[in-house]
């Protein structure tokens, strides 16, 4: 009952301000309840959070399976164990995540991408999310090259829908060496990396003209797109989106 209400008191507050929900975290760990109750148990959290949020994305997450080097291939088997198991009992599974604490000790980038290439090849319909990214190290050139490399391959599979920060600041982060911006709010060399990939290589903007029949073909990465144009010399701005799987064929109309 205590489980069930805090669902429903959780999910009605942030309903309004999420599209994804972390219905079940890091069961390798933390899994007493399944213990007391059975592994059924899992499958009423997940039908109760589809049942009060029937748009949202349910996530799973877990941690270990990316960091230690990618060692760790019991915490690894577990998850995909746990993962079969309520996809073959029919829970709502939208995503899951892959928590990506890292420190001195590294995962070689071709590893992180055949362990989410595990997942995606398991799990074909799932969405991947990197969840609690971040680099704990005093070596900010390593910390900056370890960024660019992780958040690029992460970005580079077909399965993956984002990064995840675990914070930006070292006044607020559990691990400060970790953050973007030191205690002075200096920009290290990690946050360079960050905004240059992110707001600048994977940042889509153009500015054409229409042909005679006021077309323009082109290519943008996915996401959300505002756009000012002119006719007949008024100016107008409008929003759109550029999703995967969809055919993207824009149309704007002059109002």
């Amino acid at each position: 009952m205590e489980v069930s209400n805090h669902i429903d008191d959780i999910t009605s507050r942030t309903a309004s301000l999420l599209s994804e929900w972390d219905v079940l975290n890091e069961p390798y760990d933390n899994h007493y309840l399944m213990d007391a109750f059975g592994d059924q148990i899992m499958l009423d959290w997940f039908e109760q959070a589809r049942k009060n949020l029937p748009e949202h994305k349910l996530y799973i997450n877990d941690y270990s399976i990316l960091s230690s080097a990618g060692s760790d291939t019991a915490h690894q088997q577990h998850y995909q164990d746990t993962i079969e198991y309520l996809y073959a009992q029919g829970a709502p599974i939208d995503g899951i995540g892959l928590q990506s604490h890292f420190n001195d000790v590294l995962t070689d980038i071709t590893k992180v991408y055949s362990i989410i290439d595990r997942f995606h090849l398991a799990f074909p319909s799932a969405s991947i999310r990197s969840t609690e990214f971040d680099v704990s190290t005093l070596d900010e050139q390593l910390q900056a090259d370890y960024t660019h490399d992780f958040i690029t391959i992460f970005f580079s599979h077909p399965a993956t829908v984002g990064v995840q920060l675990w914070g930006f600041w070292a006044g607020r982060h559990w691990f400060p060496d970790a953050a973007l911006y030191d205690l002075e709010w200096r920009e290290k060399p990690n946050a360079v990396v960050w905004k240059d990939l992110v707001f600048n290589q994977w940042h889509s903007q153009f500015e054409t003209k229409t042909s005679s029949e006021g077309t323009f073909t082109g290519r943008g990465y996915y996401g959300e797109y505002d756009i000012t144009f002119s006719h007949q010399g008024a100016e107008q701005t409008l929003t759109f989106k550029i999703e995967k799987g969809a055919e993207n064929n824009i149309v704007l109309t002059a109002q």
